[in-house]
């Protein structure tokens, strides 16, 4: 990563501060914690909801990329509304839509096809926050410490599978699945009004690379793409996975609120360490990959003692490149990184689409361990791209 890359600043706002505030952190957290619960809890608790509304793996997987694909076509024109209303009005909005989606398929929802319209609206509210709430990490918060704000963002994505796993016994087991729902909803709600102190609205150009660079805006979205489209596939279908290598529900979800926990631990120290880093973080974010191919074979060998294990370990390499992946993208981008990250946003909202569903199709027509030896290959290819693009950015 170049070095000359400066901070974003807000125009007409003093130079961030050195440590971000707890309050400025906690809403662009709060918001992609909030859109992915509705597909999280979907997820977590599909061996419940399947006998209810006939949920299969391969429905699943339709319903996991129909949230993908609701964010994929609204990502672009939000770009729109964005500069309009502001960061944190966005992330907000995206936090109602998704309290919506949670309530509906608490109290309205009885079919699979329901479902899959249910979970879209949390997918079109993910498209609304993700690039609201990276811009606002680039534009409120000092360079040095972007690599922790981006790693407490997205602790939230591990905090979300946490709080999922934790329904399943605690929640799901003794009220039905439709309580989880609605506990979920009560949760997020409040955050809705938090407001931060900081309220950027547009950024001066201090030094760094041209929002415009083409080349590098494919090298990221198509390597994010193909790297979400594997993590999503875990996401997705671990718990199933789990139950078909003999792993009680209930368990299953005990393993991803574990791997939840040590999910936030280690996505926020790979922030710190990626702000510490001399290296560059797309590099990091490589080797990161390189080490969940490795995971991903190991959950594709089906033992019943290591598939347990390595669901606790895939929380810190599946999942664990995207901090330091967002941190590199909002850097290569400055001062102005709205437009390309949400057109690299698109690219991995497809992505997530084809990864669930192609997923889904090898399960039904081979096998499980089939389709994460094919994840294997997929995140094999990200890292190639994730390689190339570093050496863009380094010219």
């Amino acid at each position: 990563m170049r070095p000359d890359v400066g901070p974003v600043v807000p125009l007409g706002e003093p130079e961030p501060s050195v440590r971000p505030r707890g309050r400025d952190l906690l809403l662009p957290a709060a918001g992609p914690l909030a859109c992915f619960l509705p597909l999280y809890l979907t997820a977590s608790l599909a061996l419940s909801m399947g006998r209810e509304m006939n949920l299969d793996a391969g429905r699943l997987g339709v319903v996991t990329s129909a949230y993908f694909a609701a964010g994929a076509v609204a990502t672009i024109p939000g770009g729109w509304l964005t500069p309009r209303i502001g960061y944190p009005r966005m992330i907000q909005a995206g936090i109602l839509l998704a309290a919506g989606s949670l309530l509906a398929i608490a109290f309205a929802v009885h079919s699979w096809v329901g479902l899959v319209i249910a979970v879209a609206v949390a997918g079109l509210a993910q498209s609304l926050v993700e690039p609201a709430a990276g811009a606002y990490i680039g534009a409120a918060v000092d360079r040095r410490h972007q690599g922790f704000a981006f790693g407490v963002k997205l602790a939230a994505l591990p905090l979300s599978s946490l709080l999922c796993g934790i329904a399943v016994p605690l929640v799901a087991a003794p009220l039905g699945w439709r309580a989880a729902f609605v506990v979920a909803a009560a949760l997020i709600l409040p955050t809705v009004l938090v407001t931060p102190s900081v309220r950027p609205q547009a950024a001066r150009r201090t030094t760094g690379r041209a929002p415009g660079d083409v080349t590098l805006v494919l090298l990221l979205g198509i390597g994010a793409g193909l790297a979400f489209a594997a993590a999503n596939s875990f996401s997705a279908f671990v718990v199933s996975s789990a139950g078909a290598n003999g792993i009680p529900e209930s368990t299953a979800g005990l393993l991803v609120a574990l791997g939840g926990i040590v999910g936030v631990v280690s996505r926020i120290s790979l922030g710190v360490r990626a702000d510490r880093a001399r290296r560059g973080p797309l590099l990091i974010a490589r080797n990161i990959l390189l080490a969940s191919v490795v995971t991903f074979a190991v959950l594709g060998l089906g033992s019943t003692s290591t598939f347990a294990v390595a669901i606790v370990i895939a929380f810190v390499t599946i999942w664990g490149w995207s901090p330091v992946y967002q941190m590199a993208s909002v850097s290569a981008f400055a001062p102005e990184p709205d437009r390309p990250l949400r057109i690299v946003t698109a690219m991995i909202f497809v992505g997530c689409i084809a990864g669930p569903v192609g997923f889904g199709w090898i399960v039904r027509t081979g096998s499980f361990g089939a389709a994460w030896f094919a994840a294997a290959a997929v995140t094999v290819l990200a890292a190639v791209l994730f390689t190339v693009a570093a050496r863009v950015t380094d010219r």
